[in-house]
């Protein structure tokens, strides 16, 4: 007898006596595919009891009436009947409430399929590009157990890996590892031009390339680094020498903290009123900075005298003076300081 192609039914006869009963078989394999849902899938022993039109897929080392008819499906209809799938036929299994497909070779899950897509489009159309793309008011990702973390991963330092927040997909935000291994959050009021606000290096360094806004003012500085204090005098500013002349300092804004050392060996020629220039920047021309002298020694001051000093507005020098508690002052002159004079010193002005 002649079978068809894809189910196997069999196929009437011209001549064929009881036509009926290969009817009926035939009505019997297509009822047992249709979407009513197999059964099980993990039996290898038939059921005691199965009821009339229960259809089972067929487990490995089959036995009883099964037995040789591994990942066949078995149709119960007084008895056993079995159908070959073919490669693509799906079933809906009932017990696990998945969509199984017949790949050729055994049954796999349809969701576990769907790996090494090309691309995926969820209310949207995917492209080359955007191999995933999602038209959603919203999106969830949720924890399956404790934690959650999403991950970018770029190829190399010189790639990227970041997040692009869009205006009618014109981009004015970005931030992650963008063309290097920093972590940089960038701002454009059209797309095309960019500035960078800030980025942390991998050190825990933070650099701020804009003004930061509190409110009120804004925080356009921050520097540090060092600058070298220096003897001169107003008259003649010689040539000091010095076993340390270094200073540290830090501006926030407009605030500038400075801290310094000074050590000479020689004052070298220095005369008239003595200074301390080099300052990092210029002072405030409506602020004059006090200077605080931690230690000081090798100096030749009136007695009761001590050493002061202060930064005149619009200046980038320390002007050194001899005071006591009465508050008589004056400035002092290369007379007061020698060869092996030691200063520390520090202060903090706001910049011009």
């Amino acid at each position: 007898m002649t079978n068809s192609n894809n189910l196997g039914v069999t196929l009437l006869e011209q001549s064929q006596a009881q036509k009926e009963v290969t009817i009926n078989e035939a009505i019997y394999v297509l009822e047992a595919l249709q979407n009513r849902g197999v059964v099980d899938k993990d039996l290898a022993t038939p059921p005691v009891s199965p009821s009339a039109g229960d259809a089972y897929i067929v487990a490995a080392s089959a036995t009883d009436d099964w037995a040789g008819h591994e990942d066949e499906i078995a149709y119960y209809n007084q008895s056993w009947q079995f159908i070959v799938p073919n490669e693509g036929l799906a079933l809906w299994m009932n017990d696990e409430d998945k969509l199984y497909v017949y790949d050729g070779a055994s049954w796999v899950s349809y969701a576990d399929n769907l790996n090494n897509l090309e691309k995926l489009g969820i209310n949207a159309a995917a492209d080359s590009t955007n191999k995933l793309s999602v038209a959603s008011d919203a999106v969830l990702f949720s924890h399956d157990g404790d934690d959650i973390q999403a991950k970018l991963n770029k190829a190399s330092s010189g790639d990227t890996a970041s997040f692009l927040f869009q205006d009618n997909f014109s981009g004015r935000a970005e931030f992650g590892l963008i063309g290097d291994d920093d972590f940089t959050l960038k701002v454009s009021a059209d797309g095309s031009a960019w500035n960078d606000a800030f980025s942390v290096d991998n050190s825990g360094n933070v650099n701020f390339d804009q003004a930061i806004n509190f409110g009120q003012t804004d925080l356009d500085y921050y520097e540090e680094g060092m600058w070298t204090p220096t003897i001169v005098g107003e008259t003649t500013a010689g040539s000091p020498t010095y076993s340390v002349n270094a200073g540290i300092y830090s501006r926030i804004g407009k605030t500038v903290t400075v801290g310094g050392r000074i050590s000479l060996t020689n004052l070298g020629g220095a005369t008239g009123n003595i200074k301390i220039s080099g300052l990092p920047f210029t002072i405030s021309s409506s602020f004059f900075g006090g200077v605080a002298f931690g230690y000081a020694n090798n100096l030749a001051l009136s007695s009761g005298f001590d050493i002061v000093g202060h930064i005149p507005n619009g200046n980038a020098s320390i002007l050194l003076y001899q005071g006591n508690n009465a508050g008589a002052s004056s400035r002092m002159t290369n007379s007061n300081i020698n060869n092996t004079t030691n200063l520390y010193f520090s202060l903090t002005y706001i910049a011009a």
